[in-house]
């Protein structure tokens, strides 16, 4: 069997330490030290090969917290540049939600996108389209149908019924790259997430987020004594209507990351 036959592995280990100087304190989840001392956040087994020249398989098992993250399948050769995903995936909506710990450059998720879509993020079982606009520039447009819950986002029970299509979770994202010169790039994208409040979904309300996230970064190439040297400047924001009981709750927030390399 030649190479191009065999799966990719990676064994991924991420390591952290924390010092707590009171008792009373906030407990964050998801890959967060809970105590004094070192502790393991983060170790993954991924896996990624193509099963022929028509469809990609990848996946993700936390040995951290012994759970499987990610599995799915990606076309290659669909026409019209389109491409499905399907599985069950982390999902495409803002910079950080759809990655994993050890491609952080922090060692937990930002606040702001924990308290919208949970510790681990928004995953979920699902389907998911994409589409390359033809442009002179590069230009994205991706949806999905999701089946779960993350943070302020929750599909329907199915102890109430089959769902509707109402019932589930629709992330929406467009993403747009430009090469401003050999050595500036700039990326801006706008983001939604649209499904059934994680507060009373079987009553109907409804949760709806809108986001945005812009990347620039400066990396000079072709260059030999430049190495890793690279200036980037990620923001990201959101904006949160949620319907719980008797109210509607409206949060904004939002963070920003400047990252040098040397």
């Amino acid at each position: 069997v030649g190479n191009e036959s065999n799966p990719s592995l990676s064994f991924i280990l991420d390591m952290g330490g924390a010092y707590f100087s009171e008792k009373d304190r906030i407990h964050l989840g998801g890959h967060a030290p809970t105590t004094n001392g070192p502790a393991v956040t983060g170790a993954e087994l991924a896996a990624s090969a193509n099963i022929d020249p028509y469809f990609k398989f990848d996946m993700n098992f936390c040995f951290a917290h012994m759970h499987l993250e990610e599995i799915y399948f990606t076309t290659l050769a669909l026409p019209g540049n389109l491409q499905v995903r399907g599985g069950l995936f982390l999902t495409r909506v803002g910079r950080q939600n759809n990655t994993h710990p050890h491609s952080w450059h922090f060692s937990l998720h930002a606040l702001p996108n924990q308290f919208l879509f949970g510790a681990e993020g928004l995953g979920a079982p699902g389907i998911e389209l994409s589409w390359l606009a033809p442009l002179p520039w590069y230009v994205e447009l991706s949806g999905a149908l999701q089946m779960g819950e993350g943070g302020s986002f929750r599909t329907k029970d199915l102890t109430e019924g089959d769902p509707s299509f109402a019932d589930f979770i629709y992330p929406v994202r467009l993403a747009q790259f430009f090469d401003l010169s050999d050595d500036w790039a700039l990326q801006i994208s706008g983001n939604a997430v649209f499904s059934p409040s994680a507060m009373g979904p079987e009553v109907g309300n409804r949760t709806y987020a809108y986001g945005g996230d812009l990347l620039i970064k400066w990396r000079p190439i072709g260059r030999g004594d430049t190495g890793y040297r690279s200036i980037s400047l990620l923001v990201e924001g959101w904006y949160r209507e949620m319907e719980v009981p008797q109210d509607l709750w409206r949060d904004v927030g939002g963070y920003a990351d400047l990252i040098f390399g040397i």
